[in-house]
């Protein structure tokens, strides 16, 4: 019965403001690459992107793919570079 009390304040904490967004923490770069020339030409990936995180301590590469078989990183599907890239497309045309 104690973890009653808490569930009311996990509720409150979770709802936001519609226009509050909050920014991402993260600094990435983002550059869209050939799909032909790093997969070689008879590749089904219409668009291949890589996604360069820039923390302090450690940079790490990531490499986003485009296909048939929606969106994924070499990461897995549930990488935030994939997610980083869907928003990118969605601001720049």
């Amino acid at each position: 019965m104690a973890h009653l009390h808490r569930f009311p304040a996990m509720i409150r904490a979770t709802i936001r403001e519609p226009n509050n967004r909050r920014e991402p923490a993260e600094l990435l770069r983002i550059r869209q690459l050939d799909p032909r020339s790093r997969c070689g030409e008879s590749t089904t990936v219409m668009q291949l992107f890589r996604v360069d995180d820039l923390p302090d301590d450690a940079p790490r590469v990531h490499m986003v793919f485009h296909d048939r078989h929606g969106w994924y990183c070499e990461h897995g599907r549930e990488c935030p570079a994939v997610a980083a890239v869907r928003r990118h497309q969605r601001v720049d045309p």
